[in-house]
């Protein structure tokens, strides 16, 4: 007994102790917490790296480079740096340097690939070539969708559509099904009168919008073009929606396509590397057959 009375005095001696000693280095706890969130902040304000600034961070901004018209960051051009940065070294640098058509031959020689491109470059410089602010963009999105258990790809294919005063909105122009829906069933859009029209940088987060809305409305219908084409892909498609069987789970990926002139096609897509060459960079040179 006498024992556990040594030890419970032993251990209220402490407690006491400990008390004054927090009321004590409390002022210096408060400041050093300060100075750690301080420095915490400063880490955030310094995290981004300095490859980041030639990064093309968005479609629009993918645009400005291209028209020659922005600065990396967003800064105009000024006639020094234009010097700086000719437009041909500026159209390069969108490219996705890492495509492997950029190689050279055993030879040594430019690929065709290269020579296509280094073609485009100079016809876009030599005519000053630009993308309109009305350009008729489409873009490709594959949503990842399951059908009785079974996993499979949904492609969405959607256009952006200008107002007379130049607002932007993003709506379906074409479905093409998953190979897991094979059953032939009909569909139509009553309510194409009510539209949801997507957002314009809907694009930038890879169609987001349009995952919560088929969520939401369980159609296509709301986000259709009127003048779209309600094939067989889209009755079925759009049946299986209806009937809860499609279950639309999220977004693999979006391919942006800009038209430049009437020869030319853009395809874009997102490469997330670390280094300047990054971002929305153009994957692929198409050259339009003429009719």
């Amino acid at each position: 007994m006498r024992l556990l009375l040594i030890v419970l005095w032993a251990i209220g001696s402490s407690l006491v102790g400990l008390g004054q000693s927090v009321s004590e280095i409390a002022p210096s706890v408060v400041a050093d917490t300060l100075n750690t969130k301080e420095f915490s902040q400063k880490l955030v304000r310094n995290e981004s790296k300095p490859y980041m600034m030639w990064q093309v961070k968005h479609v629009s901004e993918f645009i400005a480079r291209f028209n020659h018209e922005a600065l990396p960051g967003g800064k105009k051009f000024t006639d020094s740096s234009r010097m700086e940065y000719p437009r041909d070294m500026y159209l390069r640098r969108l490219f996705n340097e890492d495509d492997v058509r950029f190689k050279r031959t055993r030879l040594g020689l430019s690929s065709l690939y290269s020579q296509q491109v280094d073609e485009f470059i100079n016809t876009v410089t030599t005519h000053d070539i630009k993308i309109s602010s009305q350009s008729p963009i489409e873009a490709v999105s594959k949503l990842r969708v399951i059908h009785h258990h079974l996993t499979d790809t949904l492609v969405v294919k959607l256009r952006k559509y200008y107002t007379a005063d130049s607002a932007s909105y993003w709506q379906i122009v074409q479905v093409k099904r998953p190979q897991v829906l094979r059953d032939s069933q009909s569909a139509a859009c009553d309510g194409l009168e009510k539209q949801q029209d997507l957002p314009p940088n809907s694009h930038e987060v890879n169609f987001l919008p349009l995952l919560r809305g088929l969520s939401d409305y369980r159609s296509f219908c709301p986000f259709m073009n009127s003048d779209s084409r309600l094939n067989k892909d889209w009755q079925c498609t759009e049946a299986a929606l209806r009937n809860g069987t499609l279950h639309i789970e999220s977004v693999v990926s979006t391919t942006i396509y800009i038209p430049i002139g009437t020869e030319w096609q853009l395809e874009l897509n997102e490469f997330l590397y670390e280094k300047e060459n990054s971002g929305w960079l153009i994957s692929n040179l198409i050259q339009l057959a003429h009719k």
